[in-house]
């Protein structure tokens, strides 16, 4: 493809070089502020391959490269000063080059894009273009946003205009497109790559996550929430792609096989862009509340405010220095703050002992809390706290914990055991398990388990169920229903016996009863499968029911398998002559006949529609001589189908009665 000349991208300004030493992180969630060149409004930002910051300004179409205290070290202007490049996404190129996308570059041709690649060492830059298209010019330009190295040492990249995923050779500077399905209406923006080396989109408009192959193979997921406008995305520490949600005011997660999750965020947070902190978390940036926020893999955030209140943060990075930096949009300044390097996670958030009888010893089970990050933690205890209605709090105990034994490491862990004391009063009981690590100081650690039990009295352990009759039976049949209990502590339980239909409404065929069996009559009911079940109780429990199961059973209406028909008169005949036709069925107990015929020009009629009738008078007189056919249809009663089985034969009727032959030629055939 053609290259746009590098004379065309005319400015750079650098400082001289000097030694500048890197800043120290700053402490956790401690925010700093540095403001632009000339006070606009920087868009992206990433940490560059020379251990500097770099960030977009697109009403400038300037790139500033800057050190990790702030200060700027030089300014690439791109284009004449006006907006005619608008530099939006950045990145590092498979080459280890600055490249840049220009959202409104024109270049004299109504719908033409470029990208543009800078040297970090010597800030000589050179643009690509990406010639203008009929959906590229339809609306206005390619508007290239954002870019990312591909698994295929391509340089890849969205135009939101014209709605074009698109690979660029960084050596040669060829080109491919490849369109998606939603057209202009896809607006793609946000671009990664996943651990399954494949490509992935955020389809705003189209409110879809996109997978490519880098050979270009596209499959498609909805967004859960309707019209949620996914924008950035970023590939996270457990194998899944992150994705914000603009409208949805939610982070998504989805696996690489498609299945989405949503973390739904306070207040009209609108997160935009999203990366992976130093402390393996995934930070976004709130536009709609002016805040930085960090997420563990699980869905627990923390939210940082930015020191200027309106500055509606959009591109986040992680810096060489420690630091979470990010570029405010309407503030004129980046901003960095801290990350904590202590990174909680709980191999559970919740604990569910289930029904634990009267006097029985439950087995305790294990919470484990891991220090993912960087620092070490004080040693601290684990407490249980806060109860729930209709039983006693007193129920669960912690039998062992190690957290309290010493400091828990940098990628150590410990853990508390937690178990059920059965009390004599029936009834759920509802606790939490707390794990408040760093509690004497304000950025306190506090991660939470659920715990949930109930009491109950003594109950059946299980139950099958089984009928008298095989599937499938044909409708109308009577067979049972058969319930089996196992552990109940009385001799007689009690069973309920249930249908579903097969519009997935479920119904009680039996109440709750001494007797195990319940009786099936299958007339009236519709041809199809069933899922059968049962509940049971012990005679003295006090629950809904104590177990359950259920089967499937499909019913259908018997087939017919031949039919045939008969007549009282022979073929040929004279028009006028009345013809009696008898029909018959093999293989249905209750048949229904339909009666058709087919006159010489081959058009078929039904003179009898489906009726409790196997015979049919054809009454010839006013017909047309020659060959005739009179077919029948015959399925069994009830049967939602056109027709089991059919017959036809052929009949011809004549002008004049047949006598002997004299010279006559035949007038008819049949077989």
């Amino acid at each position: 493809m053609a290259l746009v000349p590098a004379l065309a991208l005319v400015a750079t300004y650098a400082v001289p070089v000097q030694a500048i030493s890197p800043a120290l992180p700053n402490a956790y969630d401690a925010v700093t502020e540095m403001a632009t060149p000339l006070n606009t409004n920087p868009f992206d930002i990433i940490s560059g391959p020379d251990g500097n910051m770099w960030y977009t300004m697109p009403g400038q179409d300037e790139v500033v490269k800057a050190s990790t205290d702030g200060t700027v070290l030089a300014s690439v202007f791109l284009g004449d000063g006006r907006p005619s490049c608008a530099p939006t996404g950045i990145t590092i190129g498979p080459d280890k080059n600055i490249w840049v996308a220009c959202f409104a570059a024109s270049l004299g041709t109504a719908g033409d894009g470029l990208v543009v690649r800078i040297i970090p060492s010597t800030l000589v830059q050179r643009g690509y273009r990406l010639p203008g298209t009929v959906a590229s010019r339809f609306v206005g330009c390619s508007c290239a946003e954002f870019l990312t190295p591909g698994p295929d040492g391509y340089l890849w990249l969205t135009e939101s205009g014209p709605g074009y995923v698109t690979k660029l050779n960084v050596t040669t500077g060829a080109i491919h497109r490849y369109p998606l399905p939603a057209g202009i209406n896809a607006d793609p923006r946000g671009i990664a790559v996943g651990r399954d080396g494949n490509l992935w989109i955020a389809e705003s408009v189209a409110n879809r996550i996109g997978r490519m192959t880098p050979s270009g193979v596209l499959t498609q997921f909805a967004v859960p929430t309707a019209s949620a406008q996914p924008f950035g995305i970023t590939a996270g520490p457990d194998g899944r792609l992150f994705y914000t949600e603009i409208q949805g005011n939610a982070i998504g997660r989805i696996t690489t096989s498609g299945v989405s999750t949503e973390i739904h965020l306070a207040g009209s947070s609108s997160p935009r862009l999203i990366n992976v902190g130093p402390d393996g978390n995934l930070w976004f940036t709130e536009y709609g509340t002016s805040q930085i926020a960090s997420m563990t893999p699980g869905g627990q955030t923390h939210e940082v405010a930015t020191t200027t209140a309106t500055s509606k943060p959009f591109g986040i990075a992680t810096g060489p220095d420690g630091n979470v930096w990010w570029a405010e949009s309407n503030a004129s300044n980046v901003g960095k703050v801290g990350a904590r390097h202590s990174a909680l996670y709980l191999d559970k958030t919740a604990i569910g002992f289930g029904n634990v009888n009267e006097n029985d010893t439950a087995a305790a089970q294990r919470i484990t809390l891991t220090n993912a990050g960087a620092e070490d933690l004080a040693a601290f205890t684990p407490s249980l706290f806060g109860g729930g209605p209709g039983g006693d709090t007193g129920s669960f105990g912690l039998t062992a914990e190690t957290c309290s034994a010493g400091p828990i490491v940098a990628g150590g862990s410990c853990y508390a055991d937690v178990t059920v004391v059965p009390t004599l009063t029936p009834g759920p009981a509802v606790l939490r398990l707390n794990f408040l690590a760093d509690g004497s100081v304000p950025t306190a650690q506090s991660l939470k388990a659920g715990l949930a039990q109930v009491i109950s009295v003594p109950t059946c352990k299980s139950v099958a169920i089984s009928t008298s009759s095989d599937s499938p039976q044909h409708v109308g049949v009577t067979f049972s229903l058969i319930g089996g209990a196992n552990g109940c502590p009385d001799a007689n339980p009690l069973y309920q016996f249930w249908l579903r239909s097969t519009a997935g409404v479920w119904s009680v065929l039996q109440p709750f009863g001494v007797d195990n069996t319940a009786q099936w009559n299958t007339t009236g009911y519709k041809p199809g499968t069933y899922l059968t079940g049962v509940w049971v109780k012990d005679a003295n429990s006090t629950k809904q029911y104590d177990a359950y199961a259920f089967g499937t059973f499909t019913i259908d209406f018997p087939s017919c398998t031949s039919t045939n028909m008969t007549r009282d008169a022979s073929s040929p005949q004279v028009i006028g002559a009345t013809v009696n036709f008898t029909a018959s069925a093999l293989g249905c107990p209750n048949p229904l006949f339909q009666w058709w015929v087919r006159n010489p020009q081959g058009v078929w009629t039904i003179v009898v529609p489906y009726a409790a009738g196997n015979t049919y008078a054809w009454d010839t007189t006013g017909h047309e001589a020659g060959t005739w056919q009179i077919g029948i249809w015959a399925k069994q009663t009830g049967s939602t189908k056109s027709y089991d089985a059919f017959a036809f034969l052929t009949y011809t009727l004549t002008t004049a009665a047949i006598g002997p032959p004299i010279n006559q030629p035949c007038s008819a055939v049949n077989v």
